[in-house]
Formats: structure tokens, sequence, C-alpha cells
């Protein structure tokens, strides 16, 4: 019960509003790639589906003898293909040029905000929170926003397109995928920001501690401060250890259902060929379509602990862009006159 209970808020990703308002505010800033990205996602999710369709349907015509739309079947399977590969090329040049802009204006905007902070707000902050901030942290939204989430929304459109064939015989298989998401979900999470945190404290003590190497040098501290690195890259180690055993626990039911779905869904579909309701290009059809429909599914871990990083890494960038600024001070310009000087 408390496992489905966990699956049940793991599927509300709409709790995470920091980052949704983040990801909104991205794409409204680049509107024309964003609507192009969409579009292309689209049609790749309609011809992505298409030849396998018309594999199955050359197959059934082949069997039956039949020649007469063979030809056109065939150049509609190459149109489609050829058609397929172009628009991947298309998408791979918006995510690229989309790369260059969400990193410039995130890393811009925090820099700039910083650069006018209050001096002794700005004393405050760890130096490592700030570079983990415009490096990895705005890589890691960039990565989401551009490549991560479009390609989620294309699984998904290119499962829902299959859906509307006989591969929707693969439905009672879905619920089994969500079994260790519950569980697995916490503990990748957990692991997700231990290993943010401590990758800051990292990077924030190396440029600290070579800061005052004088200071260390001069108390003879050098022993200490490698013991403390050292204990530092321990805790980044085990939090690598952890998510990556989250990750592995995750996909092992997905990888036996991969093999397991499969076959139980091809013993219906050979039952329905023997009795004359479904033709053997039909089954080809099915084959081909049956890894796409998993593939959402299988992907949606993965995607939900994105969507928490930037929930996280949104917390962190409104802490910076809210920094309160120094105050400037217009002083009045006066011309300045010497009327007694002189040199002795």
């Amino acid at each position: 019960m408390r496992n489905i209970k966990r699956i049940t808020e793991v599927m509300k990703i709409w709790n995470c509003k920091r980052a949704l308002g983040l990801l909104k505010q991205i794409y409204r800033e680049n509107l024309f790639s964003a609507v192009l990205s969409l579009i292309v996602i689209i049609l790749l999710a309609v011809v992505g589906v298409m030849p396998s369709f018309l594999i199955g349907k050359i197959i059934d015509m082949a069997a039956a003898g039949r020649i007469d739309g063979l030809f056109m079947l065939n150049v509609g399977l190459i149109l489609a293909l050829g058609g397929g590969k172009i628009l991947e090329i298309v998408q791979e040049y918006i995510t690229a040029e989309s790369s260059i802009s969400v990193a410039n204006s995130l890393t811009d905007r925090i820099m700039e905000r910083l650069m006018h902070a209050e001096t002794a707000w700005l004393s405050g902050q760890k130096r490592g929170e700030i570079l983990q901030a415009v490096s990895d942290d705005v890589e890691t939204v960039k990565r989401i926003s551009v490549s991560t989430l479009p390609q989620f929304l294309y699984m998904l459109l290119v499962a829902v397109t299959s859906t509307v064939t006989i591969a929707r015989v693969y439905y009672p298989v879905y619920p089994l995928y969500l079994l260790p998401l519950g569980k697995n979900s916490r503990m990748q999470e957990n692991a997700e920001r231990s290993l943010r945190d401590v990758k800051a404290k990292n990077r924030g003590f190396i440029i600290e501690t070579f800061e005052n190497i004088k200071d260390i040098k001069i108390y003879g501290a050098e022993q200490a401060s490698t013991e403390v690195f050292g204990g530092l890259q321990e805790q980044w180690s085990e939090d690598i250890k952890q998510k990556y055993v989250a990750v592995n626990m995750f996909k092992s039911v997905p990888r036996v259902l991969a093999a397991l779905g499969p076959a139980l869904v091809y013993i219906f579909a050979g039952i329905a060929v023997i009795h004359g309701n479904l033709s053997i290009g039909s089954v080809v059809t099915l084959a081909a379509l049956l890894p796409k429909l998993s593939e959402p599914i299988r992907a949606y871990s993965g995607f939900y602990i994105d969507i928490n990083v930037v929930e996280k890494i949104g917390e962190k960038f409104q802490q910076f862009l809210s920094a309160p600024r120094e105050i400037q001070y217009d002083l009045p310009e006066r011309e300045m006159a010497f009327d007694t000087v002189a040199n002795k």
C-alpha cells in the first residue's frame, strides 16, 4: 500500500511548480525554437511508426501473391525512412541551437545579478554553490529542457500513435513497469540531491584551499586539508554508487518485462493467427511496435528524477536571482580648483 501511495506521488510531476515554472520561462524565451521542435517531434512520432505498418502490409500482400500496390508501398516505406532521418537531423540542429541559447541566457542572468549583488550578501555565499550554479546546474537545466523533455514527449507520442493498432494488447503489461518506481524513485532522488551538494562542497573546498594556501602552509595544515578533501571524495563516490544501484534496480524489472512481455503478447497473437483473426504482417508490425510502447514508462523514472533535480536547481537559481542589489550612490559632478598650490 505504501509503495502504491508513493507511485501515486511520483506520477504527480505538476507538484514540482518551481521546475515547471523555470522550464515554462525557458520555452517562452525560446518560443520559436520550442514550437518548431514540437512540430518536428509530432511529425517524427507519426513518421516513426509508419515503416512498421508498411512492412506489415508488404508482407501480407507478398504472402497473398498480390502485386497491385506493392510498388507504391515500397516507395512509401523508402520515403518514410528517409523523411524520418531528415526530421532527426532537423531536430538535432534545433537542439544544438536551443542549447546555446538556453545556456547563455541562464548564465548571463545569474552572473549579471551576482555582479550587482550586495557585497555583504555575496561574501556570505559559498563559492562552490555559485560555481555549481553557473556550470553543472545550467548544463543540467539545458539538457533537460532541450533534450530530455522533448525526447520523453516523442516517446510518449510514438506510444500513443502505436496504441491505435493491435499493439494495445500490451496494455496489461504496463502496470508491472510501475512496481519498482515507488521505492527506487526515492532512492534515486536522495542520491541525486546528495551528489549535487557534495559536488558543490568539493569545488568550494578546492577554491578556498588554494586561495588560502599560504596560511595552510604557515600553520602546517596540509595533511588536515588533504584528509578533508579525501572525505569529500569518499562521499562523492558513495553517492555515485547509490545512484547507480538505484538506477540499475529500477531497470531490472523493465529488462525482465522487455523479455517476457513480448513473449506473452506473441502467445495471444499466435492464437489469433491460427484462428484467422490476425495476419502474419500484423504480427510483424506488432513486434516492431512493442519496444516503442514500453519506452515512455521505462523512461519515466529518469524523467521524474530530472524534474526534481530542476526543482532543486530552480530554488538555488531563485536565491541568486533575488539577491539584494548593491546600493548605487549618484554623486554630483563638481569642478575642483586649486588656487594656492606650491611645490617645496
